[in-house]
């Protein structure tokens, strides 16, 4: 069952796939949105380790409808890009740093897009 547990949502099953507890997909409305988690800011970006677990990486969330129609397109790669300097600076950097949670599993139908070096590094050296 899906819901809240200790600031971290726990997806509830919906169809082939999770949805978060908080969002209403017959109205498309998310009751926390003013303070939704950093995982929905950034969606259809993701946060997560590489399949080899040694660098940390953004990824493109190859479920999401817009990225599949959009996934050759020059402004989703630029997109990837920019999202991954933001990331990968303070103090967003940061805030991952000290919050390890952040950072999701290596994930297969998450494309990788950008090696977040920084967040990696910062990492390396705990």
């Amino acid at each position: 069952m899906g819901g809240f547990e200790g600031g971290k949502i726990i997806l509830t099953p919906f169809k082939e796939a999770y949805i978060c507890p908080a969002f209403n997909p017959a109205t498309s409305h998310c009751r926390i949105y003013d303070i939704r988690p950093l995982d929905c800011i950034i969606y259809p970006f993701a946060i997560m380790w590489s399949a080899e677990g040694k660098e940390i990486v953004l990824g493109v969330d190859m479920k999401c409808p817009y990225i599949v129609e959009f996934i050759n397109a020059g402004s989703l790669k630029e997109s990837a890009i920019e999202m991954g300097k933001i990331i990968d600076s303070s103090p967003v950097r940061d805030i991952i740093s000290e919050n390890s949670a952040l950072i999701g599993p290596y994930q297969d139908d998450v494309t990788r897009a950008v090696v977040l070096t920084n967040l990696t590094q910062a990492f390396a050296r705990c």
